[in-house]
């Protein structure tokens, strides 16, 4: 046999010997290295078998998976990034929907990703008639986001919210994605009643303002005229009881919507006018004169 120098092709077609493999793989590949987590109590994407019927040991994995990524990833990429077989999918998804309770991952459209890998501003909505919203940015900085109709979450026209920046949308539409609604921007509705209740009493209503995609049930109350069908009332919404729909507390009967008083009171709800006033604000406008003159303005 030929015991003489190998020729150097030959290392390319023989296979790694053990105890060669720590001398030329010492610990990860070189991309994993150069994408170390952000926390030191994160578990690296390759660090072993992780038991993914643990949920917070999943939870950490797929954690540090998405911080690593700096993008967005689709559950599919993270099965494959992680390792993991296929039926651990539903876990991944029961942890991701966790994390997401717990303000650590975001849902973005194309996946999944870390806050920290994704720009989230705050500013204010404006609802158009066709379903769409802009928001105009509370910093000033940079163009108005548009809100595709299915991205507005349970914000209104007006409302001040949180906004997540979607990637890859560059240009003077930028798109983005509502996370959640900081201040609502009317303490007033204005709503038609439709239907009411056999059972309950309460009436079902819609906004009369078609830039607020909501429903409210309203219950009757024995203050002012009993409600009946189009009656044009104003209530504050109280909380959520089911996708779409909001309890809410009569303010106002103002029946007829074509009723100047009723055009007064809804142009004051609609621009936060106040139409009731402290005692002492009444005291002094009642010793106001009716026709003041020059001399009554004087301080």
């Amino acid at each position: 046999t030929y015991d003489g120098p190998q020729p150097e092709y030959a290392d390319s077609h023989q296979p790694e010997r053990a105890e060669h493999a720590d001398s030329r793989h010492p610990e990860q590949p070189e991309w994993a290295d150069s994408r170390q987590p952000e926390q030191s109590g994160d578990a690296p994407l390759h660090s072993g078998p992780v038991d993914f019927y643990d949920p917070q040991a999943l939870q950490q994995h797929v954690l540090a998976c998405l911080r690593q990524a700096n993008r967005p990833l689709s559950l599919d990429e993270i099965l494959r990034i992680t390792r993991l077989p296929r039926k651990a999918k539903k876990k991944i998804e029961a942890a991701l929907f966790a994390l997401q309770g717990q303000g650590m991952a975001l849902r973005a459209p194309r996946g999944w990703a870390a806050p920290s890998s994704m720009k989230v501003v705050q500013g204010t909505l404006a609802v158009q008639r066709a379903g769409m919203g802009f928001v105009t940015r509370s910093d000033g900085k940079g163009p108005d986001l548009y809100i595709h109709p299915s991205a507005l979450a349970d914000a209104w026209d007006g409302d001040s919210v949180e906004v997540l920046v979607l990637p890859g949308r560059r240009g003077p539409s930028v798109e983005g994605r509502i996370l959640k609604v900081l201040h609502r921007g009317l303490k007033e509705v204005a709503v038609i009643a439709t239907r009411k209740s056999k059972n309950s009493g309460d009436w079902l209503c819609i906004p009369d303002n078609p830039r607020i995609p909501a429903l409210f049930q309203v219950s009757f109350t024995p203050e002012g005229p009993a409600i009946q069908q189009d009656d044009l009332l104003l209530v504050v919404p109280g909380d959520k009881i089911a996708p779409g729909m909001w309890q809410a507390t009569v303010t106002a009967n103002l029946q007829n919507e074509e009723s100047p008083a009723a055009q007064e009171r809804l142009a004051k709800s609609n621009h936060g006018i106040p139409y009731r006033f402290p005692p002492a604000v009444q005291a002094e406008a009642a010793v106001f004169p009716e026709d003041p003159q020059e001399s009554d303005f004087a301080d």
